[in-house]
Formats: C-alpha cells, structure tokens, sequence
C-alpha cells in the first residue's frame, strides 16, 4: 500500500526509527534505527543493504520525502499490530539514496 493509504492507529509529532545520527552510527545502523543523513552514512546504509525497523506516521513523512523528491513513491506493509508500517520497495529507497548523496 502506498503511504496516502495507510490508517494510523497512533498520530505521533516524534521520529520512531528514521533518526538522524552523527558519530558512531553504524551499529545503530545495523539494527535499523538511523536514517542516512550523509554521504558516507548512505554509502554505507546501501554497500550493506539495510532495512530499517517499522516506522510511524514521522518516518514515513520523513522517507515519502527523500523517495518523491527523485521520482519514487514508497511501498508499505503493516506490521502485525497494525500500528506501524514496513517499507517494501528498498530498491527504490537505496536508489534515492545514491541519487540524493551522488553515490
């Protein structure tokens, strides 16, 4: 489902998972809970093809930004709760990524 068709259970005004970190960020990268906010974060978030944690209303705002900006729209499915989403389509987002960063 795409991002305009997902019903929050939660409206929230904070970042869940999309985080922006600087210093040591890729362990917390690993585990899916830094959103790549440099260069060298996006290189690295895209060599070793991590997938983030679920995210909230926040993140998908904040990834829907990064993904239109270059022509891609993201694909979500719920988690078993139904109170965050996953992304689907990485392939786009890695895509964006090395578009945004010139990778």
């Amino acid at each position: 489902m795409k991002a305009n068709e997902i019903v929050w259970k939660d409206v929230n005004d904070y970042y869940f998972n999309t985080n922006i970190k600087s210093g040591h960020y890729k362990m917390l990268m690993k585990f899916g809970r830094v959103f790549p906010s440099t260069k060298s974060q996006a290189k690295f978030f895209v060599k070793e093809r991590i997938e983030m944690d679920p995210f909230n209303n926040k993140d998908v705002e904040r990834v829907e930004l990064l993904l239109n900006k270059h022509g891609y729209y993201g694909v979500y499915k719920y988690t078993r709760s139904r109170e965050w989403v996953r992304l689907v389509n990485y392939e786009d987002f890695y895509a964006a990524l090395k578009k945004e960063f010139s990778i």
